[in-house]
């Protein structure tokens, strides 16, 4: 009986020091896992985010508004016209040139006195002319624009004189720049700009 009993003593401490390991291993399987998941997640946590980028879809032609009614394509990279760019250049050049002989102060201070000669570049006589005189600072910015209106006849490759006093009103800029006590007219510069001109043989010039 007492053999049978340490039999069964030795069986039941094999069994328990079974399950006391499997228990250990249980318990660092279970902290294992733990560890595993706790640098996993510290791994995504630190690592570098990637951004992706969604290549921009080409845009659409745009479609005729009208029947028969066509747009036409741009060139590809074509440079922008800025907003303040200066005007295109003019399609036919004027038969009429100028040049001021003087301008100063009128008989008022809000008169100018202008002698200007009107030549004929063209190689018809002109009956009439009819335009502006555009008058600009030393930087090119136009300070004022005087009307003027000439019935000789001018011949090829000759000028005639036009004098006379224009009123400027409200421009004190123009004023300052042209009748000021400071003002020096050898600064300014001149350009004619027709509206109008009628040739002895009929045709007219017209911009």
């Amino acid at each position: 009986m007492k053999y049978f009993w340490k039999i069964l003593m030795d069986v039941y401490k094999f069994a328990r020091g079974i399950i006391a390991l499997i228990v250990l291993m249980f318990i660092g399987t279970f902290i294992w896992s733990m560890y595993y998941v706790s640098k996993t997640i510290d791994e995504t946590r630190h690592a570098p985010a990637v951004m992706a980028t969604t290549a921009l879809a080409p845009i659409a032609a745009p479609t005729s508004v009208a029947a028969g009614a066509a747009f036409p394509a741009s060139a590809p990279d074509a440079p922008t016209v800025a907003v303040d760019s200066k005007p295109a250049p003019r399609q036919a050049k004027s038969p009429v040139s100028i040049v001021v002989k003087h301008i100063g102060r009128g008989s008022t201070e809000y008169d100018v006195s202008l002698v200007v000669m009107l030549k004929n570049d063209g190689k018809k006589a002109i009956k009439a002319a009819k335009g502006t005189i555009a008058i600009h600072n030393a930087f090119g910015d136009e300070l004022t624009h005087l009307v003027i209106e000439n019935a000789k006849t001018i011949l090829p490759g000759k000028a005639v004189k036009e004098a006379g006093e224009w009123q400027i009103i409200g421009n004190h800029v123009a004023l300052n720049a042209i009748n000021g006590d400071s003002a020096d007219t050898r600064k300014l510069t001149f350009a004619f700009i027709p509206k109008v001109i009628l040739f002895e043989d009929g045709t007219k010039f017209e911009q």
